[in-house]
């Protein structure tokens, strides 16, 4: 995914009216032919961590045509403001289709992302370019280039495999070993992209939490494909099988476009499983001293249940307005969540004791079936940070439970 400013609107802009008014025939089918000289390639751009959204790659499609004097870079995933990244997050972000001079477009990755980037020039007949020259200049017309982004079904590395494999003719053998580990969609992300990166996997799983994402189902080797480097390795393993069951390589040769610097993950201070281990000690250690000094200290919990009530304002939003299927039945609603921030009303003030005491009762209740989940519904998954910090929410709301009880009895 890249974000694209008025210049490169502006090229694009341009882009498209070269191909489509400068080169004769606007109108599919009548787009200019190929020449027989022409290669298509597909270039794959490698994880970067100068940002979130260049941590899994980037994967573009060039067609480079000498007869017509034309070399663009084709790519799914661009977007026109910074407020489209949040929109992805609900499954409302507008992607594009754009083109840029290939020169640029690499100059371009080399100075946002200094990455490795390498050139796979496909093994196509020329009636298989063609078709998907074709395809490719009827989705980049104005009517047709938006669409709406989906981070693990169509995303910059979907679209262009499946723009190849409509186009192919016969079928595309990848060619996957029959005995293959498979590993589930959160598995294969983290292990890919996100496992030097904590925080990234902590905020992730908070948003993304819906059962179906985070159940242990494995997918296919064909589903991995939402990773670029998945479909790097794949296509190079596989064969086009024509109708007649004739092979032959999908990759026709490889080359490297840009070295790039391997820039090794900053290690961050504490981990999110760090910090709410010494979080969950200083919770027990703070009830404790609560309980030997029949004392209340009030501004932990209120700070406590603010962020979790907070989290759960912000979450809880992300739910309602989500299209996306990984979100919509999030199961961190149900430990954060907006009802956290009645419960800060109610420690605020002293006349709102027995409410809070209820309140306290149904928290306590809720987190324990949370937890239960952990043990007995082990087929799901949960960051490991998640546990000790239901843990203090539910060790809070005990100890609210257990000073009503003798206040109650003093009196």
């Amino acid at each position: 995914m890249k974000k694209r400013n008025f210049t490169e609107q502006l090229v694009r802009g341009c882009i498209l009216f070269i191909l489509f008014f400068l080169i004769p025939g606007y109108i599919y089918p009548q787009v200019y032919s190929l020449s027989d000289s022409a290669q298509i390639s597909v270039i794959i751009e490698g994880p970067s961590n100068k940002n979130v959204v260049y941590m899994n790659g980037h994967v573009s499609l060039r067609i480079n045509d000498p007869g017509l004097n034309i070399d663009y870079v084709f790519s799914y995933g661009a977007f026109t403001a910074r407020s489209q990244v949040y929109l992805a997050l609900i499954g409302k972000q507008r992607s594009e289709l754009w083109a840029m001079p290939t020169e640029e477009a690499i100059e371009e990755t080399i100075k946002l992302k200094n990455t490795r980037i390498t050139e796979h020039i496909l093994n196509f007949t020329y009636e298989e370019k063609e078709r998907l020259w074709q395809d490719l200049m009827v989705n980049a017309l104005p009517e047709n280039c938006k669409y709406e982004y989906h981070m693990v079904y169509k995303n910059c590395s979907t679209l262009p495999v499946e723009l190849i494999e409509k186009n192919v003719m016969g079928k595309i053998d990848y060619n996957f070993p029959p005995d293959a580990e498979r590993y589930a969609f959160k598995e294969i992300s983290t292990k890919t992209s996100y496992a030097p990166y904590p925080w990234v996997c902590f905020f992730r799983d908070i948003i993304f939490n819906d059962i179906n994402y985070c159940k242990k189902i494995k997918i296919s080797k064909r589903e991995e494909f939402f990773l670029p480097l998945k479909v790097e390795a794949g296509f190079l393993a596989a064969d086009i099988v024509d109708k007649e069951g004739v092979a032959r390589p999908l990759i026709l040769s490889s080359n490297t476009l840009h070295e790039g610097v391997e820039n090794p993950p900053v290690k961050p201070l504490v981990t999110p499983f760090q910090l709410a281990i010494v979080l969950l000690s200083f919770t027990i250690i703070l009830s404790l001293i609560e309980w030997w000094r029949k004392k209340y200290y009030k501004v932990y919990d209120c700070l406590l249940f603010g962020i979790a009530g907070l989290l759960g304002v912000v979450l809880f939003f992300v739910v309602i307005y989500s299209n996306i299927q990984n979100i919509s039945t999030n199961g961190c609603v149900f430990w954060l969540h907006p009802g956290h921030i009645i419960g800060l009303v109610l420690f605020s003030f002293r006349k709102f004791d027995k409410p809070a005491y209820y309140y306290h009762i149904l928290n306590i209740l809720l987190l324990t079936f949370i937890i239960s989940n952990k043990f007995f519904l082990s087929r799901y998954y949960y960051n490991d940070a998640f546990l000790p910090l239901i843990f203090c929410l539910w060790i809070r709301s005990l100890a609210g439970i257990v000073r009503y009880k003798m206040n109650y009895l003093k009196k």
